[in-house]
Order: C-alpha cells, then structure tokens, then sequence
C-alpha cells in the first residue's frame, strides 16, 4: 500500500512540476511579447502599460501571495494572468483636430462589455492566452493545464476589464454604511472628502470580479489576485508610486499632448492659439489632479466591500482578512496626499502664471505630470 501512494504521490509532484515550468514559460513569452508591442522601442509603446506595469503587478502579487497563502500553483497560474492581460492593447486614436482629445482603448471582455464587448482588449488578450495553454498541452502531448486551470486564467484576464461610473456619489453606494461601519478609517476619509467639497468621482470598478462575489458564487484566487493588483496602486503602493501610474495613466490617454510637434508649439507658440491651448491643457491637467483623491475614495470603498463579500461567504479566514487589510493600507495616505498635491499645484500655477507668465506656469504644472523638455 505505501509503495503504491508514493508512486501516485510522484506522478502528481511531477504533473504540479511540469505546470509550474509550463507557466514559467508562457509567463516568459508574455511579457517579452509585451515589451516587443508596448515597450520602449516597440510597435506601440505606451507611456502606463508598460513592462514596468507588469513588473508592478508582480510585486503586488507578491504581497498578496504571502496574505492569502497562495499555492505555487496557484501563483504560477496569476503570473500567466498578470503576464498577458495587456498583450492586446487596440484603441482609436486621438481625434487630431484637438489636442486636448483621448484615445479610446477597445475595451471588453465578455458580452455586453463597452465598447468592445468580446472583441475588446481583454477578451482578445484572454483568447489568445488560452489558445497558448492548449498548445502547450498539445506540444506535451499530455494535460499540462486542466480545463478548470485554463479557464481560470481566462477568467482572471477578464476580471481586468474596467467599467466606469463618472460623478458617482460615494454615499449613494450600496455598501457605502456597511463597509465604512466595518472599516472606521474611511468613515474619517470621507469626512475629510467632504470639508473639501467632494462627494463624488469616478468609480471605475471589475464587473467580472465583483458580479460574481455579489451573487455569493466562489471566485476562484487566481481571479480575485489578478484582479485586485491590477486596480490595487491606490491602495498597495506608496504616494510616489501612485502618482506616477495616475500621471502616466493620464500621458497615455491624451494621445496627442505625446506628439512631438504638438507640445513643441505649446511649449514655444506666442500667438493666440498657443495661448488658449495652453490654458486649456493646464485646466485639463489640475482637473486630472483633482479626480485622484476621488479615484482613492472609490478604490477604498471597493476594496471593503470586495473584503466584506469574502467575509460574507467564508472565502477568507479571519487570518487572512486581517493580513489582505494590512497590504491594502495605503489609501487614507494616498488620498491625504493627492488632495495636498492637488492644491499645492493648483496654487503654484497661480503663483507661477502671475509671477512668471501663463508660458511658464504651463512648463511647471507640464513637468509636474511627468512631460519631458
């Protein structure tokens, strides 16, 4: 009987071995494949979704890996995910007529999904991992990946998917009473919010995540990880990091402020055009600025409440909870430090303008974003 288990016990520890080396490898491809597209250098490079992004994703996982007590399995399956749920990035240019207009990423990852429904970045990105994986078991010629595996990484790339509610109000929020009675913290982050005057922003939330822990169906980690480090700077990372992925995130959006040409007349034009143009990027970029401590207040708000639906379905032990918290710690600090760097620059481009001119209170607030001259 004893010889007969650890024959069964090596065949499963070399089927766990060849999975993890199989994941090792599609991980690999895929940010190499990532760094060819949207690198330095690459077809399309991005200024937010770049390597580094992925790079930070890791880290993120990392944390999280040590809280829930991940698996190496089940880590060697989210380094899949983390790896290749940007490899397709398509989207429609900045219209170039304005220079103040964004590009439009073909977003989706299931029906219904906007704009792109399964045809969006996220669907493509989830068919094109999978066809991978099954390749991978066809090229062994045995099941490297499970279908539940393969499904679950699938699953976890669409999680990525962003929907988004602009001007949502925080006390409107369904969980809003249930999640700041069961974290304090926030009720005091709100009241903050409020002495400044705001009760709203942009709640950009994973409806393939969070639908189904709404309707109290399991969700796999592979999915929740994924899917919490790739919306989790706000509350995972430092301020410093925070505002770099929001600045970058914003660079990249405003396709044409990217072109050379575009901010070489902005940064030199002296006639009237370049004047207005000018002003208005300096009121787009404050505007950014001051959508961040709402964009904190709504990631806060949905941690809490993805923490509470765990909770609610024993899908995390009190252990667990307790340490998940402990790596989400950084939302009341990003969001303290975002509302003071909002208006800190908000006034130094007032100071600067009437000191120095409209030309140089731009240049300032310009590189304060991140633009380099």
């Amino acid at each position: 009987m004893d010889e007969k288990f650890e024959i069964k016990k090596t065949t499963l520890e070399e089927k766990t071995k060849k999975m993890i080396t199989a994941s090792e490898k599609l991980s690999v491809d895929g940010l190499i494949s990532h760094k060819k597209q949207h690198g330095p250098g690459g077809i399309d490079p991005k200024v937010y979704h770049t390597p580094e992004h992925l790079l930070a994703l890791e880290r993120y996982e990392a944390k999280i890996a040590k809280a829930l007590k991940l698996s190496p399995e089940q880590r060697a399956l989210i380094k899949i995910a983390i790896a290749r749920h940007d490899l397709v990035i398509e989207y429609d240019e900045a219209n170039p007529n304005d220079i103040l207009a964004m590009i439009r990423r073909y977003r989706g990852a299931r029906e219904g999904d906007e704009p792109k429904s399964t045809k969006g970045n996220e669907g493509e990105s989830g068919r094109l991992t999978r066809e991978e994986m099954l390749k991978a078991n066809e090229q062994a010629g045995e099941e490297i990946f499970s279908k539940e595996q393969i499904d679950n990484v699938v699953w976890a790339i669409d999680a990525t998917y962003p929907d988004v509610k602009f001007g949502a109000v925080f006390k409107e929020y369904p969980y809003y009473k249930i999640v700041t009675k069961q974290n304090p913290a926030l009720e005091e982050m709100f009241i903050k919010l409020e002495k400044a005057g705001i009760v709203k922003g942009s709640l950009f939330f994973q409806p393939h995540l969070e639908g189904p822990l709404e309707k109290g169906e399991l969700v796999p980690r592979e999915v929740l990880v994924t899917a919490l480090v790739d919306l989790g700077a706000a509350g995972l990372a430092d301020n410093r990091e925070f505002y770099k992925s929001g600045d970058d995130e914003m660079r990249e959006l405003y396709g044409n402020l990217r072109l050379p040409e575009v901010m070489e007349r902005l940064v030199n034009g002296d006639n009237e055009e370049d004047k207005n143009d000018r002003a208005r990027a300096t009121s787009v970029f404050l505007e950014w600025l001051d959508s961040q401590p709402g964009f904190v207040a709504w990631q806060a708000l949905r941690f809490e409440k993805i923490r509470y639906l765990l909770k609610k379905q024993n899908g995390i032990n009190e252990d667990e909870e307790k340490k998940l918290r402990e790596q989400f710690s950084h939302y009341p600090d990003n969001l303290s430090a975002t509302l003071n760097r909002a208006l800190k620059l908000r006034e130094q481009v007032g100071t600067t303008k009437k000191e120095k001119g409209e030309k140089l209170a731009f240049l300032y607030i310009a590189r304060e974003m991140g633009y380099e001259f």
